[in-house]
């Protein structure tokens, strides 16, 4: 009987401080892992809003209970219609979070919208899809190959950083249905022909991936109408409270 007890007791002790040590680990980096999450999506939001100045992220809680993030950007264009408007228009845009699951797990994106629901840019900040596959979405259009060497498109420090999925999306009208076209290749000269045909070019052998992402950039544009809402409605609430005198409400 002692030789099944005590190997049983030495194996429960390891389990126990195996789990002791895990927790304690995770208790030290999981802060250190927020940090980091919360530090790329605030480099996500500056980069689909490029050349705005950007508010706080507001969160609002949605009827099903669910948060939402977004964020306002504002710059200041000048008017060429009206000479007389010398200090210019502002513009806002909206960077929001869309969270959609593709084929392999959780794909977590920023984008960004102007005023007129036309995506400014978008940045895929999380993704567990298919190593080759999938996971293409972040693929540079521009990488160093013996191809590339081949055919003199050779590397540059000034070619282009953004992944070519995520670039193919800026001018989408999120006000229509995304088109997703299939066995095409993406190239930077049919970019005006695909924002006309408000199009986007699916990865190759990942159209999963792709009708995920650009289905859920749509369904949490509904979202963000509907946040935009709520935080509004809130700010005219608390405004007509402070510009009501106390005794008045209370009649």
């Amino acid at each position: 009987m002692e030789h099944i007890v005590k190997p049983a007791l030495i194996l429960t002790l390891i389990v126990f401080f195996s789990a002791l040590v895990l927790s304690y680990a995770r208790k030290i980096t999981d802060p250190y892992i927020l940090s980091q999450e919360i530090d790329k999506q605030n480099q996500a939001v500056k980069l689909v809003l490029h050349g705005y100045t950007i508010g706080e992220e507001l969160i609002a809680k949605l009827d099903d209970d669910t948060k939402f993030s977004y964020w306002i950007g504002t710059k200041i264009e000048d008017n060429a219609d009206d000479a007389d408007n010398k200090d210019g228009i502002e513009k806002n845009a909206y960077a929001f979070i869309s969270t959609t699951h593709g084929y392999s797990g959780e794909i977590k994106s920023i984008v960004g919208v102007d005023e007129n629901n036309k995506i400014l840019g978008i940045s895929i900040i999380k993704q567990s899809e298919t190593p080759g596959l999938g996971d293409k979405v972040n693929e540079r259009p521009d990488r160093e190959t013996i191809r590339s060497a081949l055919f003199g498109n050779s590397y540059s420090s000034n070619r282009e950083t953004t992944p070519w999925f995520q670039k193919q999306f800026v001018g989408i009208d999120l006000n229509k249905k995304i088109v997703i076209l299939k066995n095409e290749l993406w190239t930077r000269e049919i970019s005006n022909e695909l924002i006309d045909k408000n199009a986007i070019v699916a990865i190759t052998g990942a159209t999963v991936t792709t009708k995920s992402i650009a289905n859920g950039i749509q369904d949490s544009l509904i979202k963000l109408k509907k946040a935009r809402f709520i935080i509004e409605q809130d700010i005219v609430n608390l405004n007509d409270w402070i510009t009501t005198p106390p005794q008045a409400a209370w009649q």
